[in-house]
């Protein structure tokens, strides 16, 4: 390790670039454009919610026209006359009509909570790529180090073995076979540089931005938890997808949605009417109160299958949030064996 540790300094002062470290990096997520899209997701989702939450309640209704109209004054008398006429007032939802309106405020703020934490996701799949390609660009770094440093005695070495083999020390084939060793270590100090400028290219997409060239500091990480049950617990309490999932399955089950009424709409109307005849320019006006009604002729059918198409989209909700628990749960040994190799490639 103390050699690699001198060969690696050396790559740094021969490089002539600032070192960069891991968590300066990821100070940078926000500004991936992955968790950007999902704070407009998000952005989008809280107007929704505004929007809903504006629209439930009473609203404003309104009419207006002009007409022809043929009046009977008696058996052998009509009188023709045009008139406008208009109605304005206020309307406050009944039964089904208001059931939907709160529906519609659920579904926006439990889309609310689902992008809320689909950006959680996002944040956590960008920064775990992001360390990933960070260690890789590290440990390339180092091999690229040890391989100039290999590479930088070819010529003493092939003055050695060339006076060896004139002494008859040395087969020429010998010699031939141990210089090949460096042409090898030229063509891994190639792979090295390309995954490393790979890595170097995802880092600047993952942070939205342009790095000069760099030399990666030694990736500091919190300590990974690698203990299975622990660990399943984690994902369960921390997890962003299984909360999307436990969101969604909690707004499914709301009592709104099994809701009798919900096949019924209907509202209270209070307005004010009025009618201007031009022929004799007198103007009428009315104060109305009413109450309409609007439903299925087979009501209980109807209401009896949305219930039954709620407690269906419920199950599957359940059942979802169940499947996507079982694989995070089966995923979680080799996740926590994942944590464990990548902490010790570190070392």
């Amino acid at each position: 390790m103390k050699g690699l540790g001198w060969l690696f300094l050396a790559f740094l002062l021969s490089s002539r670039v600032e070192a960069l470290m891991l968590h300066e990096l990821e100070a940078s997520v926000t500004d991936a454009l992955a968790v950007q899209i999902a704070e407009a997701e998000l952005a989008r989702a809280q107007g929704l919610v505004q929007q809903r939450r504006a629209e439930v309640g009473v609203e404003v209704f309104g009419s207006g026209g002009i007409a022809d109209n043929v009046e009977v004054k008696d058996v052998d008398q009509t009188r023709s006359f045009q008139a406008l006429s208009g109605t304005l007032g206020l309307r406050y939802p009944l039964l089904g009509s208001r059931l939907r309106e709160q529906l519609a405020l659920l579904g926006a703020q439990t889309e609310l909570k689902v992008a809320d934490a689909r950006r959680g996701l996002a944040r956590m799949e960008v920064l775990r790529i992001l360390r990933q390609r960070f260690i890789a660009y590290w440990r390339h770094q180092r091999r690229i180090a040890l391989s100039r440093a290999f590479s930088g005695r070819e010529r003493d070495v092939g003055d050695l073995l060339f006076k060896r083999q004139q002494k008859g020390l040395v087969l020429e084939a010998d010699r031939l076979e141990f210089m090949t060793a460096f042409a090898g270590a030229r063509r891994e100090e190639a792979k090295s540089e390309a995954v490393r400028r790979h890595a170097r290219a995802t880092l600047e997409l993952l942070t939205n931005q342009r790095l000069a060239e760099f030399v990666a500091d030694y990736p500091l990480m919190p300590q990974p938890c690698l203990e299975e049950g622990a660990l399943r617990l984690k994902l369960w309490e921390s997890n962003p997808e299984l909360a999307a999932l436990r969101h969604i399955l909690e707004a499914k089950g709301h009592p709104l949605n099994f809701n009798h009424l919900a096949g019924i709409e209907s509202g209270v109307n209070l307005g004010e009417s009025f009618l201007h005849d031009f022929s004799g320019g007198d103007t009428g006006h009315a104060t109305v109160l009413s109450v309409d009604l609007r439903m299925p002729l087979d009501f209980l059918g109807a209401s009896r299958s949305a219930r039954d198409q709620a407690a269906a989209i419920l199950s599957k909700a359940r059942l979802e949030l169940e499947l996507r628990m079982r694989e995070l749960e089966g995923e979680a040994p080799s996740r926590s064996l994942n944590l464990l190799i990548e902490s010790r490639k570190r070392r």
